[in-house]
């Protein structure tokens, strides 16, 4: 796989979903959580494959400090927050 580092951000853009604190982390209402779960269950497949792309670019790019604190659980929570519009 070639990826090309003009299609990468610059490094002077900001990231605005960068945060050093874990307070947000996981905001969604509580109320979510159950749809959340259901929505990892009926995606698993989709989840799964996206992380196991996600991770490999990342570990070639980076090393494998790449998301090392990171799982498919997190990555799909992550997916799941940032592609539901109700979850914002």
């Amino acid at each position: 796989m070639h990826i090309d580092p003009e299609d990468l951000p610059s490094d002077d853009e900001l990231d605005p979903d960068y945060s050093e604190g874990e307070s947000d982390a996981d905001s969604l209402p509580w109320t979510m959580g159950a749809d959340r779960a259901e929505w990892i269950r009926n995606n698993v497949e989709a989840v799964e494959e996206l992380y196991t792309v996600f991770k490999g670019i990342g570990d070639k790019l980076f090393g494998p400090a790449f998301f090392q604190t990171g799982n498919v659980t997190d990555f799909g929570k992550f997916i799941y927050r940032h592609t539901t519009p109700i979850s914002e």
